[in-house]
């Protein structure tokens, strides 16, 4: 099984898909995720995605991340088909453990949106699509790798 996965911090996720020649990005705070075709050198957006709210207070200095600052993507990942963009929508000082798995297909549209009720660290996708493994933590609070089944 080859999965892939790239490093990213935590302000701007991004990826290559190697497959499509396609590019995505996604900000942690505003909500946005651009797709973008890859043309002799060129990024040529393909898809503006906006979800949630923005919520971040702007100051002389520039923007103010607080806890009731909603944080939007969180990691990214790609299969041989799809973008999986993980998405949360909650304010970051939130205890609720609701994390979104977004399902994104070669036009830059969302295809699926998967609900998981448990803490997500990071995760990748299989090939097939049709595996998610995602670190998460235990309830002793250690680091452990789920896998799950994805619906077709």
């Amino acid at each position: 099984m080859n999965l892939r996965k790239v490093s990213y911090n935590k302000q701007i996720n991004h990826i290559k898909h190697e497959k499509n020649n396609l590019f995505i990005y996604s900000t942690s705070f505003t909500g946005d995720i651009i797709i973008y075709d890859l043309l002799n050198n060129s990024l040529i957006e393909k898809n503006h995605i906006k979800i949630g709210k923005d919520i971040i207070d702007e100051n002389d200095t520039g923007y103010e991340i607080k806890g009731e600052t909603i944080k939007h993507t969180d990691d990214i990942c790609t299969s041989n088909e799809y973008f999986y963009v993980l998405y949360s929508g909650q304010p970051m000082n939130s205890s609720l453990l609701k994390n979104y798995i977004l399902k994104i297909n070669s036009d830059g549209k969302i295809e699926n949106c998967y609900l998981a009720n448990i803490p997500i660290e990071g995760f990748c996708v299989s090939n097939d699509d049709k595996n998610l493994f995602v670190i998460t933590l235990s309830e002793e609070g250690e680091y452990k790798i789920v896998k799950a089944s994805l619906p077709a």
